[in-house]
């Protein structure tokens, strides 16, 4: 039941007098002060990067590749850029080498079931940017783009 001030001021202590906070076990003033204190752990992508990754799992994937090679050696530091260039370059690599297996010109569909990762963005990205290198050339067929190795 409501009573008749519910809702209406601000009380400035609503704590009953009686209480006595000595008494409660484990209570440790600023407990998480220290980890607050160091900063988040969240990071947020740039627009630009972020279509590039499905998932945390596929940039701590990236990250990890950027900190080491495959020897599990440091390497060299890279920028951004550099990094999403590389991850762009390999995926690229991997879609060209799909279609030049390919007998037929694929679909961005039938692209996209080869690579599920991929999203729609980025495959449509990597896919211009392939045609414009003269990796793979662009059709229409009944109304559908379809890509296929380069002849040269």
């Amino acid at each position: 039941m409501a009573t008749a001030d519910s809702g209406r001021g601000l009380r400035v202590d609503e704590m009953r007098p009686h209480y006595d906070l000595s008494s409660l076990k484990g209570v440790v003033r600023g407990k998480y002060a220290a980890r607050y204190a160091a900063g988040p752990h969240v990071v947020r992508l740039a627009p630009d990067v972020a279509p590039a990754f499905r998932s945390d799992v596929a940039v701590n994937a990236a990250l990890r590749r950027y900190l080491h090679d495959t020897a599990g050696r440091a390497v060299a530091p890279m920028t951004a850029d550099q990094l999403l260039e590389s991850l762009l370059d390999e995926r690229e690599a991997a879609i060209v080498a799909r279609i030049k297996r390919s007998r037929v010109p694929l679909s961005l569909a039938q692209i996209r079931r080869k690579f599920p990762a991929a999203t729609l963005r980025t495959m449509k990205l990597l896919l211009n940017r392939c045609e414009l290198d003269g990796r793979l050339q662009r059709m229409t067929l009944r109304g559908v783009n379809r890509w296929s190795a380069s002849e040269t």
